[in-house]
């Protein structure tokens, strides 16, 4: 089977509407590229905190609080220290695999990334309980 999204750049972003604040590389074969990672960071809407969990390709989890970024470098700051008491982390943009958003999203905020495609409104959907 090929993988024939034709905006994969913006897929892993647009991901996380379908599976509520996770973002993951891809539902296909091809994973996101590092390129998809970075625009995700550089782009990262002002509406939402900086403060989410990446999950490496090894699928290691780093929590984090604040981030930032230098070519293909992103410096995490742990919400605690490791046991090693480490504070920070840098991880390379294509070891990564997935990005959970611990901030709930709302549908502003969702459109403003770049999303479409919704079937009904989030806040439809939790007044009805059917989340």
């Amino acid at each position: 089977m090929s993988y024939s999204c034709r905006e994969r750049d913006s897929h892993a972003f647009r991901l996380a509407v379908s599976r509520g604040t996770i973002l993951h590389s891809c539902e296909g074969d091809m994973p996101a590229t590092a390129q998809t990672w970075l625009e995700l960071f550089t782009d990262w809407p002002a509406d939402v905190p900086r403060v989410g969990i990446i999950v490496s390709t090894l699928n290691e989890q780093t929590p984090f609080k604040n981030f930032w970024m230098r070519g293909d470098l992103l410096l995490l700051e742990r919400n605690v220290p490791d046991a090693n008491g480490g504070r920070f982390v840098l991880v390379s943009f294509d070891v990564i695999n997935t990005v959970k958003l611990s901030s709930p999203l709302n549908d502003s905020t969702i459109a403003k990334a770049g999303f479409t495609g919704a079937e009904r409104p989030l806040a439809e959907r939790f007044r009805r309980g059917a989340g």
